[in-house]
């Protein structure tokens, strides 16, 4: 065979054919494989950053596009707000109506013209500024945004131009009794708002509507120019998402690659779309490619000469050696050594040549002894089977007097654990099989396929000492299955360890578990068929009080002047009864509403948060001077609307009990919760009156009042609001306080929600 390689080896020199040598090969081959593995790494590593930088300005966007829609929607229901307003004038208080809706306009900017309209669309009062529009038209009747308010609906119409050229758009929507009320409302209000809706260098946002028109754009002359996005792929693929939001990449209609983000404005058919140039967006993902070249380049290179030197080194000079060794001891000379001082691969394949002889030497002496061995292991495991034979006599005898199933369950063998080698009547009675079928199987032929999966990790577990109680479902032989109880733990069985299993039928207990659930079910319903009669009676109290106060007003202004002191007396406690009355069925709804108008549960900014509850607030914070401090506060996964809910309770409560000789101080403070991560202390103090400590439990009772009406108005039930809220949440809330000393109320919130707490 030599001689046939060197053959070989000479023919191919003769015909001028040089072969390739090792190192050429070896270093082609790890060139390549480096430069495949640093293009991975590469792509890998821009993917990463590409996806981080991704992901950073969409979560960026999505929040300025939510604070885009919030802006946007606070705008219309506040204007929706005043309109409603508007609307539930008494028909008897015409004469007054165009001075309070006159006034409305001085206070609104926004809007322009407001007119109220019967059913049949005839103008029954209206005010404006400049000139009237809305009210000299014919055509009232006979307009979409009539038709769509008569009909129920809240109108936002299409931008248009009037005669002085002023932009504007109609807003109407329904009022009692099939009246109408509308408004022409000033766009640069709207416009200026979307103006200061910025982020980044090139973030732009607008308001499309329906039809895709442009109603309102950083740059009014977008609008004014009657811009549509229809049939443009931000509209299409917006359309094609599931769910009101929507995120992606296009082209906008000012011919720059951008990336957006669409949110629906609740109420409305309108939607706020924002924008930033995708070269701003992902400028860090390009530069990092271009540093990710340069560097691998440069390591590339240097990975190949340190290479390069090593294989010389450490790879081809021994392989040299030890084929001329093996060459040797090929050649018959079995006497000669390779003897390379390496502990390497290369050294182990030369002290492997020269220990060939001897490893065949020891290898005959291992066999010897194996066999020994074997011989031994067979006799032990005679006497181990003669030992199990008694040991069954004694076990038999036991389970006689047991009415419980008893197995016995073999480790010996490790392809079926949980061998069964021993089973009493029990179990015969139990499943349906004769005892002669059950032994010798596997314990998880009597499991059903959900427990049979068990059985590996409960062995294991027992192995470890434990006694494990567990409940399974067993298998009858008539396919029917039915739960048991399982106690197992490990004892010494003659000269070997098995597991001892007793099961009980607790079919009984199952069934009566079962009957208590279906009797918490039935309860559950009952009580939410109880807070929808609360809920449907407190909505229909409302009416006749709404009569009740409308002819006290109707009274007072008609013949309050004829009345004597004592009459326009009850006339007043009327008016003030039914006001309490009112208050106190609004409040029982706020409180209904608390676990049965709910929204998902998500990251709120209790900071941002806060500061617009004090924008709510202003004008009584005017009022009574306060000074209101706030803290840094906390994120928290929670129920936005209800959190604002909350703070108003809490701050307005401060500002209401206040001390008459002393400028008011609320402070809304935060801290983590010592020993228990992820729960934050929110804290709202002031300088108020205060209380007795002894009914800082009462306070929170429903209706439960410490002062008279004539003292602090309310009903008594804002606090009852607020411990629901913060207990739907997980959390806890108690107030500690002082007469004239002030009140201190301290919310106990988690940041992360548990699992199914919604």
């Amino acid at each position: 065979m030599n001689r046939k390689i060197r053959e070989h080896d000479s023919g191919t020199k003769a015909r001028g054919v040089r072969p390739r040598s090792l190192r050429s090969r070896l270093l082609g081959w790890l060139g390549g494989l480096f430069l495949v593995s640093l293009l991975v790494l590469a792509s890998v590593v821009y993917y990463s950053v590409f996806r981080v930088e991704q992901n950073s300005w969409r979560g960026r966007q999505t929040e300025a596009t939510r604070h885009a829609v919030e802006t946007v929607s606070d705008f219309v229901q506040h204007l929706a707000d005043v309109l409603a307003t508007v609307s539930l004038m008494s028909l008897d208080n015409l004469d007054t109506a165009p001075q309070v809706m006159t006034t409305v306009l001085q206070q609104h900017p926004a809007l322009q013209e407001m007119v109220l309209l019967n059913a049949e669309g005839k103008v029954l009062v209206s005010a404006y500024q400049g000139a009237p529009l809305l009210a000299n038209l014919f055509t009232i009747p006979q307009s979409t945004w009539f038709r769509r308010a008569r009909a129920g609906e809240l109108y936002l119409g299409n931008i248009e131009m009037s005669p002085a050229g002023d932009p504007y758009l109609i807003m109407a929507m329904p009022g009692p009794e099939g009246m109408v009320v509308a408004a022409r409302l000033r766009m640069e209000v709207l416009w200026d708002v979307i103006a200061h809706l910025r982020f980044g260098e090139t973030g732009q946002a607008y308001v499309v509507d329906e039809d895709g028109r442009i109603v309102a754009h950083t740059e009014p002359a977008v609008v004014l120019a009657k811009t549509s996005l229809a049939g443009r792929p931000e509209l299409v693929l917006a359309a094609q998402s599931a769910g009101d939001e929507w995120y992606g990449t296009y082209v906008n209609f000012q011919g720059t690659p951008v990336v957006g983000a669409r949110a629906a404005v609740p109420g409305t058919r309108w939607m706020v779309l924002t924008e930033i140039s995708r070269a701003e967006a992902f400028v860090n993902s390009r530069m990092t490619g271009l540093r990710l070249v340069g560097v691998m380049m440069f390591f590339a290179i240097a990975i190949l000469l340190s290479v390069a030197w090593l294989l010389e080194r450490q790879v081809l000079r021994p392989l040299e050696q030890l084929r001329a060794g093996a060459e040797r001891i090929g050649n018959g000379d079995l006497k000669h050594r390779i003897r390379l001082a390496r502990q390497d691969e290369v050294g182990q394949v030369a002290a492997a040549f020269d220990q060939m002889a001897d490893r065949l030497l020891r290898r005959e002496a291992q066999l010897a002894a194996k066999t020994a061995a074997l011989t031994a292991e067979v006799e032990e495991r005679k006497r181990a089977e003669e030992a199990l034979h008694r040991s069954e006599e004694l076990f038999r005898a036991i389970s006689e007097q047991m009415p419980d199933s008893l197995l016995l369950l073999s480790l010996d063998d490790p392809q079926v654990p949980g061998k069964i080698i021993y089973a009493n009547q029990a179990v015969s009675r139990m499943h349906g099989y004769p005892l002669e079928e059950i032994i010798g199987r596997s314990i998880s032929f009597l499991d059903d396929p959900a427990s049979a999966k068990h059985v590996p990790e409960r062995i294991k577990r027992i192995l470890n000492g434990e006694t494990l109680v567990f409940e399974a479902h067993h298998c009858r032989k008539d396919g029917s299955v039915f739960p048991v109880e399982v106690t197992a733990r490990l004892i010494d069985y003659g000269d070997r360890k098995v597991i001892l299993a007793l099961d009980r039928d607790i079919t009984e207990r199952k069934r009566a578990e079962e009957a208590l659930q279906t009797y918490a079910a039935r309860l559950r319903e009952r009580n939410r068929e109880l807070q929808d009669l609360v809920y449907v009676a407190s909505h229909d109290l409302q009416e006749p009080l709404r009569k009740v106060q409308t002819f006290t007003d109707w009274l007072r202004a008609r013949y309050g002047d004829t009345l004597d002191a004592q009459g326009r007396y009850y006339l007043q406690r009327t008016q003030q009864a039914a006001a309490r009355m009112q208050a106190l069925v609004e409040g029982l709804l706020a409180y209904l509403q608390v676990t049965t108008r709910t929204q998902t549960f998500g990251a709120v900014d209790l900071d941002r948060l806060v500061r617009r509850v004090l924008a709510d607030l202003e004008m009584q914070i005017e009022q009574t001077g306060a000074r209101v401090e706030v803290g840094d506060l906390p994120t928290v996964e929670a129920d936005p609307v209800q959190m604002r809910q909350l703070f108003h309770h809490l701050i307005s409560n401060a500002l209401k009990f206040r001390r008459k000789d002393e400028t008011p101080l609320v402070q809304v403070r935060a801290q983590p919760l010592n020993g228990r991560d992820g729960v934050y202390q929110i804290s709202v103090t002031d300088n108020g009156i205060g209380f007795e400590q002894k009914y800082a439990d009462r306070i929170f009772h429903a209706f439960e009042r410490l002062h008279g009406w004539n003292e602090y108005e309310g009903t008594g039930i804002g606090l009852t609001i607020c411990r629901k809220i913060v207990e739907r949440h997980g959390g806890s809330i108690a107030a500690q306080s002082a007469p004239g000393q002030g009140a201190t109320f301290v919310v106990t919130l988690p940041l992360k929600q548990s699992r199914g707490r919604e």
